[in-house]
Parts: structure tokens; C-alpha cells; sequence
């Protein structure tokens, strides 16, 4: 499917019967009202029209992000999604092409296996999620577990100066991991950059397309974002809103965000334009459009920010990790499981996370900037606790070990 966020699959999948009992949701009407006035001055009176309206012109609704009236077409838009996905599984029935597909498989499976232990515990405590498919889950379940997910760490080694400007480890982290640094953001100098000049080890091939600059005497965080272009999935709404929130808090911060093709995508290049015609945030942001190295942005980033909604493998949280770059997640599946929040547990917190999962009917840019500002205040106002984070980072076992490998012998079995 082109694109993954569960509210447009609805508008492209579901048939009239479910539109129809869509259509009825109070919270669905109040939202698709806002979001058509803003856009059109005439009343509309069918609900399905709407949807396929706001469908067809998505894109083009962000004419006036120059002007910030956008954001609270975002919360709109994130309650919408929310919705749907709420709803979603209560419609279905036998005549559903959505249900029927996912039926058929679950009937013909001896179990079942998920790469999230969260995901797997919210589908049994949880059955309005899988609806009338639940039943034929619980007949596996005896058969079925999660798996949790590791990296290769001889792919990965933390000193391998090869992959970094400078290796460390848990003892010389706090001297060494400084330099990765300095030189990250000397390479993003607006002098660099406007001369080509860039390291070409940064990236995965030849085209380093590059927009923005750094300031190598601005003495702040450093936040990288890695993400891909499924906007909803990845909360790349909630990156950009956060962003642009900061900046707004004037909080002193400069950010590396990472998005390979995201310029072919509107919403994306509308956003970074609306940075670039903006002279306050200069030297406090670089957007890199191609893919990236990702253990030397890792190895020299301060935090890295993963805003995702969906239970969608990643890894770029263990990865970070391994190279003592905290992350500031959502509690959503495996980032909930693989992330322990420094204020849930001094001893063995690993990083910050959301106090709920960014599937809510709420403004998700608020829910997801708290832990971001408390990552901030926390390595500016406490350098201690900060390297305590960088250690746990660094000695949290994010390995493929024996276990794992033993727990899909098991189910294989």
C-alpha cells in the first residue's frame, strides 16, 4: 500500500457499510467539520464527499504553513487518525475486505509472533483492538510469544574508528565521545556545506543533499532524527510541530533530521522551506534528504528523537544506544519495550519516553514534547545524571543472543 496511515487505507479499503457506521462517529463529524471549514465556506452535508475531499486535497492544505495556521490543522488531523484507528476493528464483519483478508490467515496459522512484547500483551488485555478476529487469536495462544529484536554488534562496534571520527567506550565516553562532536558539526558548517565540502563517509553513496547549516560556536544539544515518509506511522507531524515548538520556547538546541526522498513529499518540502525562510533558526538546523552513516550522526548526536505511532520494526533506538546517543521515544511496542525512562528507574533508565502512546485522540505534539524538554533540561542542568544515561545507553545488552535465537527454535518446533 503507498500509504500506511490507517485513515486514508479506510477511504481507499473500507465499502459503504463501514462509511456508513464511520460516518456516524460524533468525534469523527466534529473533526471532519473543522477541518472543512477551514478550507471551504459552504456547509457540507455529506460526511463521504468530506472524506473524499480532505483525501483528494491533503497536500494542498498546507498553503498557509508560512503563516503557522497549520498546526492545529495537524491536532485535527492526528484526532482523525486516532479515531479511525479506535474504530476500525469494532466495523468489521465477514463481508469486510480488511477483516476478511486477515482472518483467512489467522485461521490458517498454528500461532502467531510479534516483535513487540507490548503489542503482544495490548492484543489479549485489550480486544476491542482486534475485534471479531480476537477469538481466533486465543486459540493460538499457547503457541504464540513475541521476539524481541537486536543488532549485530561485530557489525556495529562502538570503537571502530573506521565507522567514527573518534571510538570509546564505558570508561573514556565522557572525553572521546566529545570529539564525535565537534566534528559533526563542523562538517555541517555553512561553509562546508555551501562548498561541497562535506565528508563523504557521512553518507550511503554520492549524493548528499543538504539543506541548512550549523553553528560550530553555538554551544547546544545536539537532537538527530532519523525517519521515513509514511507521515502518520512515523510521526514525522509530531517531529516537525516539536521542532518548531522549541524554537518557538527558545530553547537552545540545533538538529540533524534525516528523512531519505522526504523532499518529494509535499508536506515534508513545505516544512523545510518554511525553516529556510525563517533567519532566526539559522545555523540551528541541517535536513539531509538522502540515506546516512548512521553510527557516525549516532556516535556525535547528544539525543536522538523517535516520534513514531506504529508498532513498525526499527532499530534505530538500539543502534543509538550502542553509540551513547539517548533516545526520546513514544510508548508505542518496541520502542516501549527496548526503552526504560530515567524518571521510571534512576538506576537503569536509558532514556526518555512519553507518558502514553501517540495513538490518542490528544495533541501529540504536547504529549511527545515533554519528555523531549526534559531530556533538554536534563543535559543542561545536570551533567552527571546526563553521563549515567550515556552509560546505561552504552552497557544495555541490545545484542542478538542465544535466547532469542532459542525462542524462534521454540516456536518453530
Amino acid at each position: 500500500m503507498a500509504r500506511t496511515e490507517l485513515f486514508w487505507a479506510i477511504i481507499n479499503l473500507a465499502d459503504e457499510r463501514t462509511m456508513q457506521k464511520l460516518c456516524k462517529d460524533e468525534v469523527i463529524k466534529r473533526c471532519l467539520a473543522k477541518l472543512f471549514n477551514l478550507h471551504n465556506t459552504r456547509r457540507f452535508y455529506q460526511i463521504k464527499e468530506c472524506l473524499d475531499f480532505i483525501y483528494k486535497n491533503y497536500y494542498k492544505f498546507r498553503k498557509y504553513v508560512d503563516k503557522g495556521e497549520d498546526i492545529d490543522e495537524n491536532i485535527l488531523f492526528n484526532c482523525l487518525n486516532s479515531r479511525v484507528l479506535k474504530l476500525f476493528p469494532q466495523l468489521t464483519n465477514n463481508n469486510e475486505i480488511f477483516y476478511n483478508t486477515m482472518l483467512f490467515t489467522i485461521k490458517k496459522a498454528n500461532y502467531w509472533a510479534t516483535y513487540s512484547e507490548t503489542y503482544y500483551k495490548t492484543i489479549y488485555e485489550n480486544q476491542e483492538l482486534s475485534g471479531q478476529i480476537y477469538p481466533e487469536l486465543t486459540k493460538t495462544k499457547d503457541y504464540s510469544t513475541y521476539i524481541s529484536t537486536g543488532i549485530d554488534t561485530e557489525k556495529y562496534p562502538s570503537d571502530n574508528t573506521r565507522q567514527l571520527y573518534q571510538g570509546f567506550n564505558q570508561d573514556n565516553f565522557r572525553e572521546l565521545r566529545k570529539k564525535n562532536k565537534t566534528a559533526l558539526i563542523k562538517e555541517f558548517s555553512s561553509d562546508r556545506i555551501q562548498t561541497n565540502f562535506i565528508d563523504t563517509t557521512l553518507f550511503k553513496d554520492d549524493n548528499n543533499n543538504v539543506i541548512g547549516y550549523l553553528d560550530s560556536f553555538y554551544e547546544a544539544p545536539l537532537i538527530f532524527s532519523t525517519l521515513q515518509t509514511d507521515l502518520y506511522a512515523n510521526g514525522v507531524d509530531v517531529l516537525f510541530n516539536t521542532v518548531l515548538k522549541l524554537f518557538e520556547l527558545h530553547k537552545n538546541v540545533q538538529f540533524i533530521i534525516n528523512i531519505p526522498n522526504g523532499l518529494s513529499v509535499d508536506y515534508i518540502k513545505s516544512w523545510v522551506n518554511f525553516l529556510s525562510q525563517n533567519k532566526y533558526f539559522n545555523g540551528r538546523w541541517v535536513y539531509i534528504d538522502n540515506t546516512v552513516n548512521l553510527p557516525k550522526f549516532l556516535a556525535g548526536s547528544d539525543m536522538i528523537l523517535l516520534p513514531k505511532r506504529m508498532n513498525i520494526p526499527v532499530y534505530e533506538n538500539l543502534l543509538a544506544m550502542h553509540y551513547g546517543c539517548v533516545p526520546v521515544v513514544s510508548r508505542n511496542g518496541m520502542l516501549n519495550d527496548t526503552i526504560i525512562d530515567i524518571f521510571d528507574n534512576i538506576t537503569q533508565g536509558c532514556g526518555f519516553k512519553t507518558k502514553k502512546s501517540l495513538i490518542t485522540d490528544e495533541n501529540n505534539t504536547e504529549i511527545f514534547l515533554t519528555p523531549v524538554i526534559k531530556a533538554i533540561n536534563l543535559y543542561q542542568n545536570n551533567p552527571s545524571s546526563w553521563n549515567l544515561l550515556i552509560k546505561n545507553c552504552l552497557n544495555k545488552d541490545i545484542r542478538w543472543n542465544f535466547n532469542i535465537l532459542e525462542k524462534y527454535n521454540q516456536i518453530y518446533q
